[in-house]
């Protein structure tokens, strides 16, 4: 690298400036690495609470479902024993008909 230097001052005025265009090349190359690193980490900091997110939601999502099937399991049982309730009155009340009739 020293010997580049050297070659370069030894050009005069356009070595000067071109040893001032390799240093600023390399300065602004490092500077936009760590702020491409720096956007690299706000990028995952807001995938991560995305997800977050994202989880929390499914899983309220998950509950509601879950409560609304367990109400309606719960209401189809009901209905069933109700209607069978319904079905051994009708069927006990018909056999009273039925041995009146006799």
């Amino acid at each position: 690298m020293e010997a580049l230097v050297d070659s370069l001052l030894a050009d005069g005025h356009l070595g000067v400036f071109a040893a001032f265009l390799v240093y600023q090349f390399f300065t602004m190359q490092k500077r936009l690495d760590k702020l491409v690193e720096g956007f690299q980490e706000q990028l995952d900091d807001i995938r991560k609470e995305y997800d977050t997110r994202s989880e929390t939601m499914r899983e309220r999502y998950d509950k509601v479902i879950k409560e609304y099937r367990d109400r309606e399991d719960s209401q189809s049982k009901d209905f069933l024993i109700t209607r069978a309730k319904i079905h051994e009155e009708i069927v006990s009340k018909l056999n009273i008909l039925t041995a009146r009739g006799k």
